[in-house]
């Protein structure tokens, strides 16, 4: 059956809040703090609640703290924490109490690196996760392993005072508990916390439809091993008369240009790699070239040093037999992605061609719903209400839109002529609108609550071959054609604060784009000013770019450099919580260098060259409340032996965004953080 939140606004499970809303007092806890393959004594070792009153905000320490508890029996500073011995062991017995719903991390500070000096500007952490799922049977440890999975994991919530030994922390905004909760259930999948390993691949099962279902699990653990052996070049080090010298030349290394100090740990510099992944290097410049030829983790990447830092985990099922219509069995869970979304618990969903398939955090699978009852399923979006919607734009009558709510699956009927629905989205109201993109070309809208069966209304035409659209937070309409090479947009006449009513003219606005025009104008995103962006499809010279247009002037915009920033075939596009665009590129050869580029709020490339991943036809996107990039594969799952991903997350690489979409235009959200 259908998991118990996949589809309420507030959340259950990882997503929420713990019902525990008490200090729990947890039993002893076991560990120890490596550099490298060597341990580290006389480290001092803290156990952190992450912060709630802002991103970064101050994290609480647990353990040793000195003084009276606060009013949720815990207590404040000073805290001493825990010191490892001589084989880098620590234990934590009886020192600590939960706060209610803490999730938490542990950190390893300074101590001896396996030689006679201490290491000032040693740092490395864990993340660990619910601090109420802690049991005496945990075991914990702390290496650059679990440094680097944590820190990419978390980076979205960290802030680091550069220059300040230890002035690190995680928080988040009370408003988006659940991105940090689901960020934490990242980190199982890129390492061990138990031995400080990264696995290349695992595998996560669940319950759907009373069948056992598993996805196996792609990580790039070569790729996260070789920045652990670069961070192992200054953690393996000693002071001399100030912090050693392999120290200062990575930290100088790590540096962004604009940070005005340097960073004074390994955690720090590792968030300056996290937040600048293309700050890779060569072997006589940069990081790399501080990987040397004796590695501490292996398999690294040697001497072929990756295109960029992000790291990616990807989804497939087992086999690429496609799902029986109607049955449970677990084969296709994840056939293939033409799309997917994220709804308010950060579940993500997935359009496959006759189904679509739910992934809760940390890739667990959740729920399949519309068992082949699809026809050429393209477009899926959620309401405010936590109702999906799909366009079979196989069906030319009954079922042109497929609704899911509460268990219970509605079908609804386009009117005669209007065939080939495309895309879709909600308004902050509800009504859900959708365009046909044979026969006769047109806006359509679905009245929010529409009983079983009711006829789409026609808004007004838009030109040949519409395939998407997207609502502003004005609640403006846009629609992409790519026969007609243009853009509409449905003025929205609203009444009411906040919104309770919107009509639409029955023609629309055109626009034939900026400086480039628009070459084959699909996917559309908006950023916080409201302000569309439209990424142009198609494969060659002749496209590759966003179009960024300018409301109420037709022909007046902006367009990024052909190609720029990796732009190959973008086909949709996504805005995440820093205004920042990202957009999948699917002309590359599978699986030879195919990317998701990324740019900022001027157009300005962020990445040169794409970010690289283990990618076969990346079309979808969506971007999480957690920073995480979610990207679907159209050619995934389709060979023989089943191994083409479906389904590739990007940790942490985003701002967090608000989802679903319609959310952000209810609550004027796009490009802000949660």
């Amino acid at each position: 059956m259908f998991s118990c939140c996949a589809l309420l606004l507030t959340g259950c499970g990882i997503g929420a809040t713990p019902a525990a809303m008490e200090p729990t007092a947890i039993g002893p806890l076991m560990g120890n703090v490596h550099g490298g393959q060597q341990p580290v004594s006389g480290a001092n070792v803290q156990l952190y609640a992450a912060g709630t009153s802002g991103y970064g905000s101050a994290a609480r320490p647990l353990v040793n703290c000195a003084g009276a508890p606060d009013s949720n029996r815990v207590h404040t500073a000073p805290c001493a924490g825990v010191s490892t011995d001589a084989a880098g062991s620590f234990t934590i017995t009886g020192d600590y109490t939960c706060p209610p719903g803490a999730y938490v991390y542990i950190v390893a500070k300074g101590g001896v690196p396996g030689g006679s000096n201490v290491n000032s500007a040693l740092a490395l952490m864990t993340g660990l996760g619910a601090c109420s799922s802690l049991t005496s049977s945990t075991f914990i440890s702390i290496n650059e392993v679990t440094t680097v999975a944590t820190v990419f994991a978390l980076q979205q919530f960290m802030v680091a005072t550069y220059g300040t030994a230890g002035a690190e922390s995680i928080g988040t905004s009370s408003t988006n508990l659940t991105g940090l909760q689901n960020a934490f259930a990242s980190i199982p999948l890129l390492v061990n916390t138990s031995t400080g390993q990264a696995p290349a691949s695992s595998a996560v099962k669940g319950t759907v439809n009373t069948t056992a279902v598993t996805v196996n699990v792609i990580n790039e653990n070569a790729k996260l091993n070789t920045l652990a052996d670069i961070l192992a070049y200054c953690v393996n080090s000693n002071d001399t008369s100030s912090i050693s010298s392999a120290c200062v030349n990575l930290f100088a290394a790590v540096q962004p240009a604009g940070q005005a100090n340097a960073p004074a740990d390994t955690i720090q510099a590792t968030l300056d790699l996290a937040l600048n992944p293309g700050n890779v290097g060569t072997s006589s410049s940069g990081p790399a070239q501080y990987l040397s030829a004796d590695l501490p983790f292996l398999p690294n990447l040697g001497s072929s040093l990756p295109n960029d830092w992000t790291l990616g985990v990807s989804y497939y099922s087992p086999t690429a037999t496609k799902y029986p219509s109607g049955t449970g069995t677990s084969s296709g869970f994840l056939l293939n992605g033409y799309g997917l979304t994220v709804d308010a618990n950060g579940n993500v969903w997935v359009l496959n061609a006759a189904s679509v398939s739910e992934l809760g955090p940390g890739g667990v699978p959740l729920a399949q719903i519309f068992n082949g009852s699809l026809s050429a399923a393209r477009g899926i979006a959620f309401d405010t209400s936590g109702n999906l919607y799909v366009t079979n734009s196989g069906s030319a009558g009954a079922g042109a839109i497929m609704k899911y709510a509460g268990g219970a699956i509605t079908s609804y009927t386009a009117p005669s002529g209007y065939t080939g629905l495309y895309g879709i989205a909600a308004d902050g109201l509800d009504n859900v609108f959708s365009v046909s993109g044979t026969g006769i070309s047109a806006l359509l809208e679905l009245p929010a609550n529409s009983s079983s069966g009711a006829i789409l209304s026609v808004v007004q035409p838009v030109g040949a071959a519409a395939y998407t659209l997207a609502v502003d937070p004005a609640y403006n309409v846009w629609v992409t054609s790519t026969t007609a090479v243009d853009a509409t947009e449905a003025l929205a006449t609203c009444t009411g604060t906040p919104v309770s009513s919107c009509s639409y003219p029955s023609t629309a606005l055109t626009y034939t784009g900026g400086p480039s025009g628009m070459f084959r104008p699909f996917g559309i995103g908006f950023d916080s000013a409201g302000i569309p962006w439209i990424a142009n499809s198609v494969v060659g010279t002749s496209g590759n770019y966003l179009t960024q247009l300018t409301p109420g002037v037709t022909s007046a915009g902006m367009a990024t450099a052909v190609g720029a920033g990796g732009l190959n075939n973008p086909q949709y596009l996504a805005v995440d919580g820093a205004n920042h665009i990202w957009a999948p590129n699917n002309g590359v050869t599978a699986n030879t260098g195919s990317s998701v580029s990324e740019f900022d709020d001027t157009g300005a490339a962020i990445s040169s060259n794409g970010y690289v991943h283990n990618f076969s036809g990346p079309r979808g996107i969506a971007i999480d409340a957690s920073g995480n990039v979610w990207v679907s594969d159209l050619a995934g799952g389709q060979n023989s032996t089943g191994s083409s991903v479906v389904v590739t997350e990007v940790i942490g690489a985003a701002a967090p965004a608000v989802t679903p979409l319609a959310l952000a235009v209810k609550n004027h959200a796009f490009g802000v953080r949660p």
